[in-house]
C-alpha cells in the first residue's frame, strides 16, 4: 500500500496554469514560499524541466513526502513546525505547517510569518541586486507591513520588536507578537460566539 502511495506522488500532474506560473517564477528567479505539502510542486516542477532540484521542507518522518521529493531529485529537509528554511540557490522557502507531527495553529501561523518574512528579504535583496541598490534597503517590507496588516497594527507590531532590520539577524527569523494577536484573536472570537 505505501509503495503505491509513493509511486502516486511520484507520478502526480501539476495543472498547467499552476505549473506555469511556479516555473516562471524560477526563470524570473523571484522568490517563491511554500508552505505544507506545496513544496512538492515546486520539486516537481523542477523535474519537469529537466532542471537540478532543490532543498525543501517536510515534516519530521514523513517518509512518503520524502520520498517523492527525493524521486523529483530535490532534498527533503526535515524540520519541526515552527521552522523554515531557506534554499538561497533557488530563492524558495519552505515550512512544513501541517506536515508536523500534531502542531497547534499558532506554531504553523509563527512559521508562516517567518516564511513571508524570508521571502520578502530574498525579495528585497534580489530586487536591490539587478537595480545596483543596497541590499538593505528594507522599504518594500515596510510598504508590504503597513499593507498586510494595517499602519496601525503594523506600527503596534514594530514597537514590540518586530523591525524588518531583524530578518537579516536571525536565519529563521520569528515575527514577534504573531502568536498573541492569534491568541487573542481567537479568544475574542470564542467570546462573541458565547
Amino acid at each position: 500500500m505505501i509503495v503505491l502511495f509513493v509511486q502516486l506522488l511520484q507520478n502526480f500532474k501539476i495543472e498547467a496554469d499552476t505549473e506555469k506560473v511556479i516555473k516562471d517564477f524560477l526563470d524570473a528567479k523571484k522568490p517563491i514560499g511554500a508552505i505544507c505539502i506545496a513544496p512538492v510542486l515546486v520539486a516537481k516542477v523542477l523535474a519537469n524541466n529537466n532542471r537540478d532540484g532543490c532543498q525543501i521542507t517536510v515534516g519530521k518522518e514523513d517518509k512518503q513526502a520524502m520520498d517523492c521529493i527525493t524521486a523529483c531529485g530535490s532534498h527533503p529537509v526535515q524540520l519541526d513546525v515552527d521552522a523554515v528554511h531557506v534554499d538561497e540557490t533557488n530563492l524558495i522557502v519552505s515550512t512544513p505547517a501541517y506536515m508536523s507531527r500534531n502542531p497547534a495553529p499558532h506554531e504553523v501561523y509563527d512559521a508562516i510569518g517567518a516564511l513571508v518574512e524570508e521571502v520578502c528579504r530574498l525579495a528585497a535583496k534580489s530586487s536591490a541586486s539587478s537595480s545596483g541598490e543596497d541590499a538593505e534597503d528594507f522599504s518594500i517590507l515596510e510598504d508590504l507591513g503597513a499593507t498586510v496588516f494595517g499602519q496601525n497594527k503594523w506600527v503596534d507590531m514594530k514597537t514590540k520588536g518586530y523591525t524588518p532590520d531583524s530578518i537579516l539577524n536571525e536565519k529563521h527569523a520569528k515575527p514577534s507578537g504573531y502568536a498573541d494577536d492569534a491568541l487573542a484573536d481567537f479568544k475574542t472570537i470564542k467570546r462573541v460566539q458565547l
